[in-house]
């Protein structure tokens, strides 16, 4: 009876194979991990953005007209008043016909911290007399550095070619155009992740 064993090579080579199968193990678990992050990232970032418009398509669409105000620099906040029925007459009418409206109310960028909770620029809010309540986080940062509404040399911030304002009301004839975009950066080892949705809106008052 021989007895055989491992020859110091055949060792080596053995665990040479299994450093590289566990090598390449790690690395496949790394990259799928990495693109199961960008993935549940991307549909935050994209549902994040359709709550958002239809939040802002839901109030919108009950303004006054006349009541519409575009402001911010080229529109990037509204304010508006929804017609109200604050008499208690079941219509939105005072006795002599004339409309009744609500409290003003104004979607923006949070940049003074309604709300209390640390974010800024980077959330939408609506409010009015009686509170705040958020409409989306992760705006993209206005790139419109001198507020002309044009593309120019040192503002494209994200090198995308185009001059994101995060957020933007604009009048199209008895209409509003809303736009809104977010952004997100799951980790430093992923691409920033960009989720964009415009809606024409039309009052119904």
């Amino acid at each position: 009876m021989h007895k055989h064993g491992f020859t110091l090579i055949e060792l080596m080579v053995s665990l040479s194979i299994l450093t590289l199968a566990l090598g390449t193990l790690l690395a496949l678990f790394t990259t799928l991990n990495l693109f199961v992050l960008v993935q549940d990232a991307k549909m935050t970032t994209d549902d994040n953005v359709q709550r958002a418009m239809v939040a802002i398509t839901r109030e919108l669409r009950n303004v006054a007209w006349s009541s519409v105000v575009f402001g911010g620099d080229n529109g990037t906040s509204i304010q508006y008043q929804i017609p109200t029925d604050i008499d208690g007459n079941g219509t939105p009418l005072d006795q002599d016909m004339f409309p009744e409206l609500g409290p003003v109310r104004t979607i923006a960028r949070d940049l003074q911290d309604l709300n209390g909770d640390g974010i800024t620029a980077s959330q939408l809010i609506v409010f009015d007399e009686s509170g705040v309540r958020v409409l989306a986080n992760g705006l993209c940062r206005d790139e419109d550095l001198n507020n002309n509404g044009r593309l120019e040399p040192g503002e494209d911030l994200n090198d995308n070619g185009a001059l994101d304002r995060g957020v933007s009301f604009e009048r199209v004839g008895r209409s509003i155009a809303a736009t809104l975009s977010t952004e997100n950066v799951p980790s430093p080892r992923t691409p920033r992740l960009r989720s964009a949705l415009s809606q024409i809106i039309t009052p119904r008052n």
